[in-house]
C-alpha cells in the first residue's frame, strides 16, 4: 500500500475530525485546522496475526504532524501533548472502516524550523532595548561619514513612516551620555545595517568599524551607494541599491525599492506589526487605512492570518464600518497608483482580492461587485464556506424526511 493512498484516506479522515471538533474541542480544531497532505508523515509496517486457518495481515501506520509554532504557542503544551495525540489517535481509529488497519502513533513536531541563536537574540533585545529605538519597530544603524549625516538624517526620517527606527551617530545620542558607549549599545542592539557609500565611506576609521561589528554579529548590511564608489572591502559582494541623494521622497523609485529590500529581510517582522496595527486600528475616520493596507498587501500571510483580516474588515460597525467604505469603496489614490507601475487596479477592493485574499490556500475568499443599484461601486467579500453552510442547510431543509 502507496503512503500517498494512506494519505488521502487520511485527509478524508481529519475532515471529518475538524467537522466534530469545531463543534466540540475549539482545542483540537485549531491544531488540526491548518494542517495539509504535505504536513504528514506517514511510517506503516505490517504486524501478522496467525488465526486458526490463517494468517491476518495488518498495516500499522504512525502518524506525525508538522505543526506551525502558533500551535504550540496557543494549543498544545508539554503537559497536554500527550493527551491530544491519545484523543485524536482514538478517534482517527473509530473513523477508520478498513478492519486490517489502524494507527499506532500519532506525534506532533515543529514545521518550521526556528534558528535558536536569533530566537533567544530576539527574546533578549526585546527585554534589554536601548531608549533610543521607537517600540515594535525594525532596529536600524545607519553607517555614514561625515558629510553624508544630512542625507542620514533625511533618509531616518522618512524611514520611520514604515514602522523603521533609525539610529544616526551624533543625531541620536543624548548630550549627556558618553557617545562611544551610545554607539555600541545601538551595535549591540541593531537589526540591520544600511551603509551610505560615498568616496568618504572608506575613509572613515568609524564606518569601517561599524561595518566590521555587523559582519560580527552576522546582521544583513545593505549598502546604498550615493556615488559611483563600490562597496569596499568584505561587503563588496553585500546587497547594493543606488538611490538618488536629492530625491529620496517616499514615493520616488529608489526609496521604494529600499523599502522592499527591506521588507525582504525581515518579512516576518513587517507583517506581525503591520498586521497589528491594520488589525487594532480604533480611529474613528480610520485616515490610515490605506496607508496600512498599501504597506500589508506586498507581504505574505497564512490562511489564519487572512481570516483575521477579513473577520476585521467585516467586524462589528463600531470598530470596522469606516474600514469596510474604505477598502471596499475607495478607487485607489493618484498617490499609491505611483506604487504600482502599470497598474490594472482600481480600486482597494481589487487589490484585496488579488494580493491578500487570492493566498488562502483553499480559495476560501473572493471580492465580487454588488448587484445592488448604487450610485457608487460597491464591492463585498464572499466567503465560500459561508455559502456552502447556506446551501448545505438548504438542502437538508428540502429533503422530504
Amino acid at each position: 500500500m502507496s503512503n500517498d493512498s494512506v494519505i488521502s484516506k487520511i485527509n478524508r479522515h481529519i475532515q471529518r475530525l475538524l467537522i466534530e471538533y469545531k463543534k466540540q474541542d475549539v482545542t483540537l480544531f485549531n491544531v488540526l485546522k491548518e494542517l495539509k497532505s504535505d504536513d504528514i508523515k506517514i511510517k506503516t509496517h505490517q504486524e501478522a496475526e496467525e488465526g486458526l486457518n490463517h494468517v491476518e495481515i495488518y498495516h500499522a501506520h504512525k502518524l506525525v504532524f508538522l505543526l506551525p509554532k502558533e500551535c504550540f504557542e496557543n494549543g498544545i503544551s508539554i503537559s497536554n501533548q500527550e493527551a491530544v495525540s491519545k484523543k485524536i489517535k482514538q478517534d482517527l481509529n473509530q473513523i477508520i472502516s478498513e478492519s486490517n488497519e489502524y494507527i499506532e502513533e500519532v506525534k506532533f513536531e515543529l514545521k518550521d524550523e526556528i534558528d535558536i541563536n536569533t530566537y533567544l537574540k530576539n527574546k533578549i533585545m526585546s527585554i534589554e532595548t536601548p531608549g533610543f529605538w521607537n517600540k515594535d519597530c525594525l532596529r536600524v544603524f545607519i553607517s555614514h561619514s561625515v558629510k553624508d549625516y544630512s542625507f542620514a538624517k533625511k533618509l531616518k526620517e522618512q524611514l520611520m513612516n514604515s514602522d523603521i527606527s533609525c539610529f544616526v551617530a551624533h543625531k541620536d545620542i543624548e548630550p549627556t551620555k558618553k557617545w562611544q558607549r551610545e554607539i555600541i549599545k545601538a551595535l549591540s542592539s541593531m537589526e540591520l545595517v544600511l551603509a551610505l557609500i560615498t568616496e568618504d565611506f572608506n575613509e572613515s576609521w568609524w564606518t569601517n568599524q561599524e561595518v566590521g561589528f555587523a559582519l560580527g554579529r552576522d546582521i544583513p548590511i545593505i549598502s546604498i551607494k550615493l556615488a559611483q564608489a563600490p562597496p569596499p572591502g568584505f561587503i563588496y559582494e553585500t546587497q547594493a541599491i543606488t538611490l538618488n541623494e536629492i530625491d529620496i521622497g517616499p514615493h520616488s523609485t529608489g526609496y521604494l525599492n529600499l523599502l522592499k529590500l527591506i521588507k525582504k529581510k525581515f518579512p516576518e517582522h513587517f507583517k506581525k506589526n503591520l498586521l497589528n496595527k491594520f488589525l487594532d486600528a480604533k480611529d474613528g475616520t480610520f485616515a490610515l487605512a490605506k496607508e496600512k493596507f498599501m504597506d500589508i498587501i506586498n507581504l505574505e500571510f497564512s490562511d489564519q492570518e487572512i481570516e483575521k483580516i477579513v473577520k476585521t474588515i467585516k467586524g462589528p460597525a463600531e470598530t470596522s464600518v469606516n474600514q469596510l467604505t474604505i477598502l471596499l469603496y475607495d478607487r485607489i489614490s493618484p498617490k499609491h497608483l505611483k506604487q504600482l507601475p502599470n497598474s490594472k487596479y482600481r480600486y482597494y477592493a481589487e487589490l484585496l482580492n488579488d494580493k491578500v485574499l487570492s493566498q488562502h490556500t483553499q480559495n476560501r475568499y473572493s471580492i465580487k461587485k454588488s448587484n445592488r443599484k448604487k450610485t457608487f461601486v460597491e464591492f463585498e467579500i464572499v466567503d465560500s464556506q459561508a455559502t456552502i453552510a447556506i446551501t448545505n442547510k438548504q438542502k437538508i431543509e428540502e429533503l422530504p424526511f
